[in-house]
This record gives structure tokens, C-alpha cells and sequence, in this order.
């Protein structure tokens, strides 16, 4: 009986933890306006060939700064130690994110710098816009990175600013014309998009809720595309980058816990 009670306990312990995973990965959602604003800082710093002397976190930070994110706009949402050999997901990378990694061409060190887009994402080789360190009498660059060994990154989040700012999947209830009510299925590869109001092959129902699903995308950050009540390639990204930040099963398949988390993420 005591074993019994035990385990439970222990299961109770861990499915709280998840929830409270859950809650907070979804409050730094990436938006879009934010990663571009600092990657517009940066590359003004370049074209103006100005000089930040000393570690490459220098120059980022000044860059995160300029564009309005200081220590308290800025989230850590992924940290391991350098040689602890667990390495960030490499889907979880988006641009404008600062990034510490294993500087595998010069000497392993570590290094850090601001992710810009994707070269060879299966290589996982990256655009990355920063500084060469070492105190060095040079502006700001842009340089290929191998990204096998991200251990940190950190983004910014906005607090009232005036860029958009930033949904907290523990807000309140949304309002009627923003709730979702029936399950979603992004489409297989091969099979035709989704269109809102049309018969679903999925669950056999008519979908017409499919808009109302790219509305809190969108809202949250993960930029499904115009809304169209159409889920083809962009919305099914977004509803894929949703899940790995939730930390669910990948599968497009947009369920009642998400839903719930969904409906209510309004403020």
C-alpha cells in the first residue's frame, strides 16, 4: 500500500512539473518583430562599422540593449553547461536569439552570437551576426557557425513596450469568438490543405474553427500566415513549433489540452 501511495505521489510531482513546463515555455513565445528589430540593430552596427571592444557578449548585449531589451526583457529558454553534452533542439532557434555554442573552428572555445537564418539546417551551419572577441580593433560581423552545440539561448521578451508584446499562456479566458471548440489536424504530407468550414478527413467533421486557430497562433507569436481559415505548410510549421514549445508530441495534431491552453491564453 505505501508503495502504491508512493508512486502515486511521484506521479503527481512529475505531471505538476510538466504543467508548470508547459506554462512557461509558452510565455516566450518567439514573436517576430522583436528577433527582426535586433537583427535591424545589428546590421546597422556593421554598416556603420562600429566598434565594441571586448568579448563577443559585449557587442551582443549591446545590440540586445540599443534595440530596447535589457536584462529584464530578455528570457533564458534553453541552459546546459558547455561540455554537459546536452545541446539545445536546433527547431527551437529563431532569428534575433542570442546564442551560446561550441566554436568548433577556432579552438573550441565558447562562444556567442545572434542567430540570423539558416545556411544548411540538416548540417546545422548558421548565419550568425557578432563580434570576434578577444578585446579585437573590429566591428560586428556576420559568419557561418556550426550550431551541433548550442547550450544557451536566451530571447527577448516584451514588457509593455511598443512592439508586440508577449502572451502568457496563463492569462484569462478568451473571449467567445476566439475559443476553439473542436480538435485539429495539420495535413499529412500529400494530402490536401484544410480549409475552414470544409469536411475534415481527420476527425469526419466540418472544420470551422480553423482561422480562430492561426488568430492565437499569431497572437502568440508563431506566425501561421495570413488568417484564412486554410492550414497548409506555414500554419502547420507554426502549430508544430507550438507543440515543441509546449514540450508535446510534434504531430500537428491540435488536441483538448491544447485547446484548453489556447483558450485560455487572452489577457
Amino acid at each position: 500500500m505505501k508503495k502504491i501511495i508512493l508512486i502515486t505521489f511521484s506521479l503527481v510531482i512529475i505531471f505538476g512539473m510538466h504543467l508548470i513546463l508547459i506554462k512557461t515555455n509558452i510565455s516566450y513565445a518567439y514573436n517576430i518583430n522583436s528577433g527582426n528589430n535586433i537583427l535591424n540593430i545589428g546590421k546597422n552596427m556593421i554598416d556603420n562599422n562600429e566598434i565594441i571592444k571586448g568579448s563577443c557578449w559585449n557587442f551582443i548585449d549591446t545590440v540586445y540593449k540599443r534595440a530596447g531589451y535589457n536584462t529584464n526583457n530578455r528570457v533564458t529558454i534553453f541552459k546546459e553547461t558547455k561540455n554537459g553534452g546536452k545541446y539545445a533542439d536546433v527547431d527551437i532557434i529563431m532569428p534575433g536569439d542570442w546564442l551560446y555554442y561550441i566554436n568548433y573552428s577556432y579552438n573550441m572555445i565558447e562562444h556567442s552570437g545572434i542567430f540570423v537564418k539558416w545556411v544548411d539546417k540538416k548540417k546545422k551551419i548558421a548565419r550568425i551576426l557578432g563580434y570576434a572577441g578577444e578585446n579585437r580593433n573590429l566591428p560586428g560581423r556576420y559568419r557561418d557557425h556550426d550550431l551541433r552545440s548550442v547550450y544557451n539561448i536566451i530571447r527577448p521578451i516584451n514588457n509593455g513596450t511598443n512592439i508586440s508584446t508577449q502572451k502568457n499562456i496563463n492569462g484569462k479566458i478568451c473571449p467567445s469568438n476566439l475559443i476553439l471548440n473542436q480538435n485539429i489536424k495539420a495535413p499529412d504530407e500529400g494530402k490536401p490543405y484544410i480549409r475552414n468550414g470544409k469536411y475534415h478527413w481527420y476527425t469526419k467533421n466540418v472544420v470551422k474553427e480553423a482561422d480562430i486557430l492561426q488568430k492565437h497562433l499569431n497572437r502568440l507569436g508563431f506566425n501561421a500566415g495570413p488568417v484564412d481559415g486554410i492550414i497548409g505548410p506555414k500554419t502547420k510549421s507554426a502549430i508544430l513549433r507550438l507543440q515543441k514549445y509546449l514540450g508535446t508530441i510534434a504531430d500537428g495534431y491540435v488536441g483538448p489540452k491544447t485547446r484548453k491552453l489556447l483558450n485560455n491564453s487572452c489577457n
